[in-house]
């Protein structure tokens, strides 16, 4: 009897001590969260003065832009003026009355990267006009690069002359 009872004290002791290692192990979890904003630059403009030459011009160079991106963007561009406008280096100043009776088509075309240029839209100063966009995804950052072009056509009613307009250009994550 006292062998039964020095068996049941040693088993419960080393229950009593196995049931107190269990117990002391305890898991805690923790949830970290962060967020990676958009992020769309013009990491190279284009050349900030164009001479077109004797008009009319049909697709002249206007240099490229390229748009640095991380997410999905558009690449816009938007004239001061409706139309190129007679323009007095002298005194520079624009002569609003005389104008060009064809408005300017602008041309981006995606040289490298994932964008995508539009041809031929008439650039004006009413609406800012899309010439590219980016097809980033998430997580994958992009460096898209557009060649740049104009066709800037004449009428005979056209007055000689110099002749001016200034192009926007932004890029802007589409939300």
């Amino acid at each position: 009897m006292k062998a039964n009872r020095r068996l049941a004290l040693a088993t419960a002791t080393s229950v009593a001590v196995m049931g107190a290692v269990t117990s002391a192990n305890a898991a805690e979890t923790q949830i970290i969260l962060a967020s990676v904003g958009s992020s769309v630059s013009i990491s190279a403009a284009p050349t900030a003065s164009v001479d077109l030459g004797a008009l009319p011009a049909t697709a002249a160079s206007l240099g490229s832009i390229t748009v640095a991106s991380n997410t999905v963007y558009l690449l816009t561009a938007q004239a001061a003026k409706p139309t190129m406008t007679a323009w007095n280096a002298t005194t520079e100043t624009y002569t609003d009355t005389v104008k060009l009776a064809t408005q300017t088509l602008l041309t981006s075309t995606a040289s490298s990267g994932l964008g995508v240029g539009v041809p031929a839209t008439v650039v004006t100063d009413q609406a800012a006009l899309v010439i590219g966009t980016g097809a980033t995804g998430l997580l994958v950052a992009t460096t898209d690069v557009y060649a740049l072009a104009a066709t800037q056509l004449t009428a005979a009613t056209d007055v000689a002359g110099t002749y001016r307009n200034v192009i926007t250009y932004t890029a802007s994550a589409v939300v």
